[in-house]
């Protein structure tokens, strides 16, 4: 349950940054740590609640799959465990969605505000020799305006990396997500319908627990070589 509720505080302030500031994502640091601690907490609470209530005997059991209930409370491994993952999961798809539009939009009305500014140093050019009217003057942009159309541009420089690299960043997290927990949550719900698991299932949970901890890094890892070879490439 950390894992994934941290995995969603991070990608929140990633979008807050980039919707708002990271001066607004940084506000709410101590809610990122309440939510990321308190959900487990309040969950593990309400379980060790249902003993009493339910009288099926210890609600915490062995570690399997990484889930501490106990096979006498099988639907709550669902309910406190895997169904919260999944909401996150699709949440943190919700924001990357969002990322995403943000960033294309940015980069597309830089690349506006550059071919304006351009236009309008082209027409004070043509201007300058000769006496202009007020009118046709006050026409123009100011130069703050330019100036700011300018900074735009160079703030969006190299956009279209940026959009690549949040692409794949994304498709890698989709499908590591995908990969490390859908054999467990399968598995859970077959066993909470009475059925038994494959020997192949098994050893796709295993693989996927193995290779959990790697996405992110690795993501990280290769969008910044990615990265690093389209700046020396585009430097030549």
């Amino acid at each position: 349950m950390g894992m994934t509720s941290f995995s969603f505080c991070i990608t929140l302030y990633c979008y807050l940054t980039v919707a708002y500031s990271q001066k607004v994502a940084d506000k709410y640091w101590i809610y990122y740590f309440c939510y990321g601690w308190g959900l487990g907490a309040l969950f593990t609470a309400l379980l060790l609640a249902m003993g009493p209530i339910l009288h099926r005997g210890n609600v915490i059991g062995d570690a399997t799959f990484e889930c501490w209930i106990a096979p006498a409370y099988q639907e709550y491994r669902i309910w406190f465990m895997f169904l919260p993952m999944w909401i996150h999961f699709g949440l943190i798809l919700l924001m990357y969605a969002r990322i995403f539009v943000k960033v294309r939009r940015v980069n597309h009305d830089g690349k506006e505000a550059s071919f304006q500014g351009d236009e309008v140093e082209s027409g004070r050019s043509s201007c300058s020799s000769t006496k202009t009217d007020p009118a046709i003057s006050s026409s123009f942009p100011s130069q703050d305006r330019t100036r700011r159309a300018t900074e735009t541009t160079v703030h969006t420089g190299g956009g279209h990396l940026k959009v690549n690299k949040l692409i794949f960043r994304t498709a890698i997290v989709t499908l590591g997500y995908l990969v490390s927990w859908t054999p467990a949550t399968v598995v859970r719900i077959i066993a909470l319908y009475g059925g038994k698991a494959s020997f192949l299932a098994n050893v796709l949970i295993a693989l996927g627990f193995s290779a959990a901890g790697l996405w992110n890094s690795g993501t990280f890892f290769v969008s910044w070589y990615y990265m690093r070879s389209e700046v020396k490439h585009g430097s030549k």
